[in-house]
């Protein structure tokens, strides 16, 4: 479920081209953004996608690399 609060603000010209951000200090600023076409549920729900450049690998618990579209078991 969005965040209302989000979801209300961003119907104010003023925030919608605000995207989610998110990465590591280490990377900074971000590794992964939404971007301001996705639907406002993946956006307050997802880290986003790569961004250029980056190159990430997903693993489970036991360190294994998981294919991609793999559901997260959080």
């Amino acid at each position: 479920m969005p965040d209302r609060g989000y979801e209300t603000g961003l119907h104010a010209d003023a925030l919608s081209e605000i995207v989610i951000g998110y990465g590591m200090t280490e990377t900074s600023p971000a590794s992964f953004a939404s971007a301001t076409d996705d639907p406002i549920e993946r956006r307050v729900s997802t880290v986003g996608r790569i961004l250029p450049h980056v190159e990430v690998k997903i693993v489970d618990a036991e360190g294994r690399i998981v294919p991609r579209g793999t559901a997260a078991n959080c």
